[in-house]
């Protein structure tokens, strides 16, 4: 559980400091009040990156040179600083330097708004990379096969590029093999422990690229076209209501109910793993949902999830008790 957080220099805020030692933690404010940095700051911390930019510069406060921002968890400190100048980033783990994937694996964060809602229920290729996060996150084997498998991928794709003869090929293709093999029997065993895990009329549906990657005839078609055809990179998930596709045949508060169902679903596997909770960064939350799913979703998650949420009326939430920051 996050404990506290604090900030130098992180976009509007010169400095701040604020406790977060709650399962449930409010955070309001107007617009432009600085709420969502606080999240961005968080993510800084425990993903090394804002979920809303890639650019660490754009998170510095206009007119200064460095920022620095601090989570304390579970008895620990995370510390990430960077530079301007020397255009340098650092993270220090209770003061020494740590790997960003130590930290990355150790303290689960899931980050849910508008915009991530939005790409999730009408588009596959994202809805495939949250799941792939997930994964990354719950099985540590799983990230060191995907990661040799994409290092694989990119000299596979890089002697095609090339019109290399075959033979150099077959040896990548054996290792993308090997691994495709690993990578999806651990998605089936995951999607089977959230499908477990969902309500009777919710499922996770896995479906692996029809092309057959042992066919010498998709590999003769890919060194023809220059591009790789098939792989698991290339598969996908969907999210099933009563056997129905989610993006196409309910209303968008259904379907914000039926995605947050399989984020609580996610959170109780997580925590079933762990013994603890992950955290969940909420933005903008009560914008996306009516009064009487707000509580039903809130309470689900509430179970499995510490939770940072941010608003601009407390007052919907008044049946729940919560640790409150004003800004």
């Amino acid at each position: 559980m996050i404990e506290n957080f604090s900030c130098i220099n992180l976009r509007c805020f010169e400095e701040k400091k604020l406790n977060l030692d709650s399962n449930f933690t409010l955070i309001e404010g107007e617009n432009g009040s600085g709420k969502t940095t606080v999240l961005e700051g968080i993510s800084l911390c425990l993903r090394g990156k804002s979920f809303l930019t890639g650019r660490i510069n754009n998170l510095v406060k206009e007119g200064k040179e460095f920022l620095k921002v601090k989570t304390e968890i579970e008895g620990n400190s995370i510390v990430v600083t960077y530079s301007k100048l020397e255009n340098k980033k650092e993270i220090l783990f209770n003061g020494k330097k740590e790997k960003l994937s130590k930290i990355y694996l150790s303290y689960p964060l899931f980050v849910f708004n508008g915009r991530l809602l939005n790409f999730v229920r009408t588009d596959l290729i994202t809805l495939y990379k949250f799941f792939n996060i997930i994964l990354s996150l719950y099985d540590k084997g799983y990230l060191k096969a995907y990661n040799e498998y994409l290092k694989a991928l990119k000299q596979k794709r890089r002697l095609l590029t090339l019109n290399v003869k075959n033979d150099s090929i077959l040896p990548w293709n054996t290792i993308l093999l090997e691994r495709s093999k690993i990578i999806r029997e651990k998605r089936k065993k995951f999607v089977k422990k959230i499908n477990n895990l969902l309500r009777e009329d919710n499922f996770i549906l896995y479906k692996e690229n029809s092309l057959n990657e042992n066919n010498s005839g998709v590999l003769d078609r890919e060194f023809k076209e220059k591009k790789i055809l098939t792989g698991c990179h290339r598969d996908r998930f969907y999210i099933l209501k009563e056997n129905r596709d989610m993006r196409f045949f309910y209303s968008s508060g259904q379907q914000k109910n039926i995605f947050f169902d399989v984020l609580t679903a996610v959170g109780k596997a997580f925590a079933e793993k762990s013994g603890k909770k992950p955290v969940l960064l909420l933005d903008d939350f009560d914008s996306e949902f009516d009064s009487k799913n707000l509580q039903y979703c809130l309470n689900n998650v509430l179970e499995n999830f510490q939770i940072i949420l941010t608003t601009t009326d407390k007052d919907r939430y008044s049946d729940f008790n919560y640790n409150l920051i004003s800004l």
